[in-house]
């Protein structure tokens, strides 16, 4: 048996689902562009970005 401690897309989505977020912002994982969010908006990272709320 091993545990990476890291969820799969499929858990993460149901992560999303179950809190809901009006801003997402995937900062870890290999693929940030994946993910969506169906309630609010999402900012995807990139080098350089700086996000003030």
């Amino acid at each position: 048996m091993s545990c990476s401690g890291h969820a799969t897309v499929e858990q993460a989505f149901e992560i999303i689902d179950a809190v809901r977020p009006r801003i997402l912002f995937p900062v870890h994982g290999e693929h940030p562009e994946r993910y969506f969010n169906d309630y609010g908006m999402m900012i995807l990272p990139e080098p350089g970005l700086v996000v003030e709320l």
